[in-house]
């Protein structure tokens, strides 16, 4: 027998041989390790967030008459001045969210949000614009959104996008008080700590269209004068939140 056909056949009978267990019997192969799994896709599918943040808005409506009229305002000094625009300041926003992971890229969200928006009239007087006080918004804000993630990693950014209602009314009066239809969109960064705990960062806008075209702002007149007032909307309520994500 030659040589390279002896070698071969001593290869073939080592590597049977080592396919085989003590007891003659042949080794199971090994099952190809399972895809590693982010944290939170291997931990809990229901999520709660807390959120705190700022939020602000641009303006709400404009008034003007034919002349200087002193406007008087439910929630701020009178002022003297043929015109004026009303805008929304900066203030804290509060919120929660429960989410429902759907699988490893899509999550449903509920989302509710409370925040008190100053109202500022900015007037015009003579030449100049002068800044008063005027009321305070109460917003508050239910949505239903899709969360989508753009990675798998168990940290990862993330869009997100739905509807939801508006529920607005003013704190010294009910004169603007309504509830509209509202859409929502922004993005975020989920950063997990835990398997059952990550802080989030997230920009999100809140648009509506709050109707101001039946409110008559106050005068101090014995006689109402022709005052036109003139919806500013849509409304962009944007919130940057930092929120802490609790699994359950």
């Amino acid at each position: 027998m030659s040589r390279p056909l002896l070698l071969t056949i001593m290869l073939a009978v080592a590597s049977v041989a080592h396919a085989q267990s003590d007891t003659g019997r042949h080794r199971p192969v090994p099952a190809p390790p399972a895809p590693a799994q982010s944290q939170r896709a291997a931990g809990s599918a229901w999520h709660v967030v807390l959120n705190l943040g700022l939020a602000s808005a641009g303006d709400l409506f404009g008034a003007s008459a034919g002349g200087s009229v002193p406007w008087n305002p439910e929630g701020g000094p009178s002022f003297g001045s043929p015109e004026f625009v009303v805008t929304l300041d900066e203030a804290f926003l509060y919120g929660v969210s429960v989410l429902r992971d759907l699988g490893p890229w899509i999550s449903l969200r509920a989302d509710a949000a409370f925040t008190r928006l100053p109202m500022t009239a900015e007037a015009r007087v003579g030449e100049t614009v002068r800044l008063y006080e005027y009321d305070d918004l109460s917003i508050t804000t239910f949505g239903l959104v899709v969360e989508g993630r753009l990675t798998r990693a168990a940290s990862h950014p993330y869009l997100f996008a739905g509807a939801g209602a508006t529920i607005a009314g003013g704190a010294q009066t009910d004169a603007y008080d309504q509830t509209v239809l509202a859409g929502r969109f922004g993005a975020g960064f989920h950063q997990v700590l835990a398997p059952s705990l990550a802080l989030r960062l997230e920009i999100c806008d809140t648009l509506q269209d709050l109707d101001f075209a039946d409110y008559s702002p106050p005068v101090d007149l014995p006689i109402y004068p022709a005052v036109e007032v003139e919806n500013l909307g849509p409304q962009h309520i944007l919130g940057a939140t930092l929120g802490l994500v609790a699994g359950f």
